[in-house]
């Protein structure tokens, strides 16, 4: 569920390839697609750990441009957990089953490009001002201060499970109903743009 975007900056259409390593785009005119290596700045040492327990995990990977151009490349882990279903209507339908759980977000942001083939990531928990939009259509990045209500700094997804991941906290919070708990599934898994 890799997104493909369409950077303003660059004026052309990008897509980070499987394993996010690579960006690939089309260059106008020639009609043939390029990659361009991405390279990743050495981890804060705490972020190592963090890192090596998410080896397991699925994963997804999302561009977002903000407003003021700057590229991001956001990381989306998850895992599927057994979860234990008690029908209190019907007993056929008590048992287990499996949701998906989004357990974190890491982010990278474009630094310096080292060439024409070749872009620096630079991991950050720091967005600023800014909140990003993950779902099944293109991502995109708001400032908060456009948007009153939305919460600096964080992560808004829709897809197997709803919620908001807090870049500060480290926390991740499912969007719930008031009648059926978290949010697990939608035919319309998109944000308005």
């Amino acid at each position: 569920m890799s997104s493909l975007m369409f950077s303003k900056e660059d004026n052309r259409f990008y897509i980070p390839s499987r394993g996010g390593n690579y960006l690939c785009y089309l260059v106008e005119k020639q009609e043939k697609l390029e990659v361009m290596d991405l390279k990743f700045d050495e981890f804060p040492a705490s972020v190592y750990e963090e890192v090596a327990k998410l080896s397991s995990l699925s994963r997804t990977d999302h561009l977002v441009e903000s407003p003021t151009g700057q590229l991001f490349l956001v990381k989306w882990y998850g895992e599927d957990s057994e979860v234990w279903m008690d029908s209190e209507k019907d007993d056929e339908n008590e048992g287990s089953t499996l949701k998906h759980v989004t357990k974190k977000f890491m982010v990278y942001r474009a630094g310096v490009q080292s060439g024409y083939y070749e872009k620096t990531m630079i991991h950050t928990e720091d967005i600023g001002d800014l909140c990003i939009f993950l779902g099944h259509s293109q991502a995109f990045c708001v400032p908060v201060s456009s948007s009153p209500g939305l919460k600096p700094n964080c992560i808004y997804f829709v897809g197997r499970n709803f919620g908001v991941y807090d870049l500060t906290t480290k926390t991740c919070t499912a969007f719930s109903t008031q009648y059926d708990g978290p949010v697990r599934r939608s035919k319309f898994p998109y944000w308005p743009l």
